[in-house]
């Protein structure tokens, strides 16, 4: 896009979050009908500009009106919430003035990715629920505008036809992420160090992946909380924006690595951060008993470290000048099998029925083999439930190294307080390969 047309496009969304003067007259649009946009529009908690901003629609998208238009604002919805969206900023208010249906043959499909089922044929719709990778949905035949009808509950739904095969998927596989909403982009920025690119808005999001220091970024103009939302891989998510800079002329040479100044050791598993601060994002993992090169540096409670010719930082509370006494694994004194009956038993006394304890079987399977002693070499995760950091196992017995009946007791726990039951534990792992 042209710097004017930018300008212009900027100036007519500037209009929209200041409350300007409108540009066009109000549309009308009634109850239950699908209207779509013509730029990104706020949508708001009350029917002002002084409410707050809950979501965007760019442009293009539609959204469920759930109400007729008032004042130049109307109610819509949004993920099964009512917000309000400027009136003059949208067209249709037909629920078929835009959709194509066609009738075919029914059957059954098979979800390539996570997908989500919608109330109405398009993205506007209201999600009812994310159906997890490999699940098989029963056609009805009906198709519209590239979504596709199925039976759902006591009636029916609609789906995204790009993530449906009238052939069930050779093999189990972790569930891909569905494709990202649509995000304009607004210009490109630089990291300033391994930056951690989350699903939303806080610390509390889940981290995709990690982004390296020095790395270009498609960004946009919707920031949060701190955090700026960024298109990266064909998927929108966020970054803290106080480590995008703007793109250098050119990249300094990278500074030579201070000089060693001496050695400790791991007392635990122990991350390596690129910022002495629990913000910076964790680099690696370092084995309980790892000898680190050290600098003498310090901040705070964090150490300077040399790791594979770059500085990183640890916390000192895991460091040592001698090298811990490692505990080898205790040998294997019960047997997966027998571990499952343990566990049986103690499904049992929790109310849960012969469902729940086969989904324990799966879960478990795929997490340690059922294997008291399994330990994962990169984290740390230890035991039957691969509890991380192991030593949480304490709290259901001393004896949790090498005591089956105590891994699972504490296991059973985590699942009851985190997933309610072991097939909730279950159908979460399908989707994101943990739990």
């Amino acid at each position: 896009m042209k710097y004017w047309a930018r300008k212009l496009a900027g100036a007519a969304l500037a209009g929209l979050l200041l409350g300007a003067a409108p540009l066009a007259v109000s549309h009308q649009a009634w109850a239950n009908q699908v209207i779509q946009a013509t730029t990104t529009v706020n949508v708001r908690s009350g029917p002002s500009t002084g409410h707050s901003v809950i979501g965007l629609v760019y442009w293009g998208h539609t959204i469920e009106a759930v109400g007729p238009s008032s004042d130049g604002w109307t109610p819509v919805n949004l993920n099964g919430r009512t917000g309000y969206v400027a009136s003059q900023y949208f067209t249709g208010g037909s629920t078929s003035a835009t959709t194509t249906t066609t009738t075919g043959a029914a059957g059954t499909a098979t979800t390539t990715a996570a997908l989500n089922v919608r109330s109405g044929p398009s993205t506007g719709y209201s999600r009812l629920t994310t159906l997890a990778y490999g699940s098989t949905v029963q056609l009805t035949g009906t198709t519209s505008d590239g979504f596709a009808q199925i039976v759902f509950q006591s009636g029916t739904a609609w789906v995204s036809t790009a993530w449906l095969s009238t052939t069930s998927p050779a093999a189990p596989a972790p569930a891909a992420p569905a494709p990202a909403e649509t995000a304009t982009v607004s210009g490109q920025m630089q990291t300033a160090a391994d930056l951690n690119f989350r699903s939303g808005p806080g610390l509390d999001q889940t981290v995709i992946h990690v982004i390296p220091r020095g790395t270009t970024v498609d960004i946009t103009d919707v920031s949060q909380n701190g955090f700026r939302q960024i298109v990266r891989q064909n998927r929108t998510g966020w970054v803290s924006q106080q480590y995008l800079v703007a793109i250098a002329a050119a990249d300094p040479p990278a500074p030579a690595a201070p000089a060693a100044n001496g050695q400790l050791y791991t007392t635990d598993y122990l991350n390596l951060r690129s910022l002495p601060s629990l913000q910076g994002a964790v680099v690696t993992v370092l084995p309980k008993g790892t000898a680190v090169t050290i600098t003498g540096a310090k901040n705070g409670l964090w150490q300077e470290i040399i790791y594979q010719g770059a500085v990183r930082w640890a916390s000192s509370d895991y460091l040592a000048t001698t090298p811990p006494v490692v505990v080898a694994p205790p040998s294997l004194t019960t047997t997966p099998a027998q571990a499952k009956e343990l566990a049986r038993g103690q499904v049992a006394a929790r109310g849960w029925g012969d469902d729940q304890f086969q989904c324990l079987v799966s879960l478990w399977e795929r997490e340690s083999s059922w294997r008291m002693n399994a330990e994962n070499p990169s984290s740390g995760a230890y035991g039957i439930p691969q509890a991380l950091p192991a030593e949480k196992m304490a709290s259901a017995g001393s004896d949790w190294r090498t005591n089956a009946a105590t891994q699972i007791s504490w296991g059973l726990g985590y699942i009851a307080g985190s997933y309610q039951s072991p097939c909730g534990a279950w159908q979460f792992f399908q989707g994101h390969g943990w739990y």
